[in-house]
């Protein structure tokens, strides 16, 4: 019996550290600003978003940066810009959770630049689609912004957060094909309370409970486990590997 549970601790044990692993080596390898205020952390422009005078065509794209301080050793933060069809400027949407401490929704609207650094930490495009699945996309977009039930609700593990807004977004417009990246935790909380959904990409489909533990089957997002909401997971298709806080590593 002593044997037993000591095996069965140092399965736990061990599962833990590989569920740590990568958190561990984004703290450790230097790759996150743990010293600056977020009050004086960056949200300049990364100048790396087209202007929008120099293409007429629609445009949708979804961004992500690691969160702020030692948040973003496990998760990053998503968002979505769009442009209509001979549009002057970009509408970005995005939650913010501490909003709702001003008695303000989660749900932040607003126009701008889409490429902005998000406190310190710089932005990478996960991807867009442009010009007549743009145009068609859109207007479903605004409608889920409009409608997204935790609007008024907010919670960092395992949801509704920002990542879970985004995910929301993406599986509306239906034809968003690129999945959020495995540290986008909260992504997999479901909206509608369903166990069995869509992906985001609307590639493939996954079990989730709550965004805490769950499988994904789909050629955009790969064949992926969720533990806690931590995510270990593989895509021959696109030549990626997915390992808890380090998020997308490419082989090809």
């Amino acid at each position: 019996m002593l044997k037993r549970i000591l095996m069965i601790l140092s399965g736990i044990l061990l599962l833990i550290m590989v569920l740590l692993s990568g958190p561990l080596w984004i703290l450790i390898s230097g790759q996150l600003d743990l010293k600056t205020h977020w009050s004086v952390a960056s949200r300049e422009s990364s100048g790396t978003a087209p202007s929008p005078d120099n293409f007429p065509e629609a445009s949708v794209r979804v961004y992500y940066a690691r969160s702020f301080n030692w948040r973003g050793a496990f998760g990053v933060h998503s968002w979505l810009a769009l442009k209509e069809k001979n549009g002057k400027s970009f509408q970005i949407f995005q939650v913010i959770g501490w909003r709702l401490f001003s008695s303000q929704s989660s749900v932040d609207v607003h126009w701008g630049d889409p490429a902005r650094y998000w406190y310190g930490e710089e932005p990478v495009l996960l991807g867009e689609i442009t010009g007549v699945e743009a145009e068609q996309a859109i207007p479903l977009i605004r409608e889920a912004a409009e409608n997204y039930p935790f609007a008024w609700n907010y919670r960092v593990w395992p949801g509704p957060n920002s990542n879970t807004f985004i995910s929301h977004l993406m599986r509306s417009a239906g034809n968003l094909p690129f999945g959020l990246p495995p540290n986008a935790i909260g992504k997999d909380y479901p909206v509608d309370g369903a166990l069995f959904a869509k992906t985001p990409s609307n590639t493939g489909w996954q079990f989730s409970l709550y965004g805490v533990l769950g499988i994904i089957f789909s050629s955009a997002e790969g064949i992926r486990l969720q533990l806690l909401g931590l995510e270990f997971g593989w895509n021959p298709l696109r030549g990626e590997c997915y390992w808890p806080g380090i998020g997308i590593l490419s082989y090809y």
